[in-house]
């Protein structure tokens, strides 16, 4: 139920500032963004579909930073403080949190369930658009790992494809230029973020990538983790 009348509180600068929220209807469908500024500030966030040990920890910029203290002020976010509404006529819907404390330790807290105060989501949207930017600086693409320098799609002559299930091994092969392009564009397209302790080696995937002169490159793909260097690295597909 809603509780309260809202305050009116000025947010005149960012000590810390937390979000989260979550469907409920996923193993790791939990996300959150956990803001901390004292000397430095420092992002950490546990993004959809990871294990909530499983963290991205990146420095942000003061220009971000002043960024959303500007969104923040120019809607009214002190004014949210107090809500906590749900609609219970949603099922499995979001649950979210927001929270906001001042460098002077004022404190705008909001609770919801599929309800929201004034310009609530429009704010949020562009606040967690600067975090993603910010995770952003920590993944790089496959095909620029350290293993793979010197890597040139013209100079791949064959692919073969392993695939390690519960009902034994395959394997496939490519050879043609159409079949190799595919394969090399869909790489092209993963971005790998932060090492992980997960992996899956009952549903494995190696790719080994043939060249002119007999060198090979192998990927290696454990569910939606990839191994690289005998390293596993959290992975996403770009836009």
């Amino acid at each position: 139920m809603f509780k309260g009348v809202f305050n009116k509180k000025e947010i005149n600068s960012i000590k810390e500032l937390a979000y989260d929220f979550s469907d409920g209807r996923s193993m790791f469908g939990k996300v959150s963004y956990h803001l901390i500024c004292n000397d430095k500030c420092i992002l950490s966030s546990k993004l959809d579909g990871y294990p909530d040990d499983e963290l991205f920890e990146v420095e942000m910029n003061r220009e971000d930073v002043d960024k959303i203290l500007k969104l923040l002020q120019e809607n009214r976010a002190g004014s949210w403080d107090g809500f906590n509404k749900a609609d219970s006529r949603v099922l499995d819907g979001k649950s979210y949190n927001f929270k906001v404390v001042t460098q002077d330790n004022q404190t705008v807290s909001v609770h919801g369930y599929m309800a929201y105060p004034r310009r609530f989501n429009e704010t949020i949207k562009q606040i967690v658009e600067i975090f993603d930017k910010a995770n952003d600086t920590l993944c790089f693409d496959l095909l620029e790992h350290e293993n793979y320098k010197g890597f040139k799609e013209e100079d791949v002559t064959k692919v073969i494809e392993e695939f390690y299930g519960e009902g034994g091994v395959s394997t496939k092969e490519y050879n043609t230029k159409e079949e190799i392009e595919g394969i090399v564009n869909r790489f092209k397209k993963i971005k790998l973020g932060i090492e992980t302790k997960r992996s899956c080696v009952d549903n494995t995937k190696i790719y080994r990538f043939i060249m002119k002169d007999g060198k090979e490159y192998m990927i290696e793909e454990e569910c939606d983790w990839f191994v690289l260097d005998q390293k596993n690295y959290i992975s996403f597909y770009k836009n």
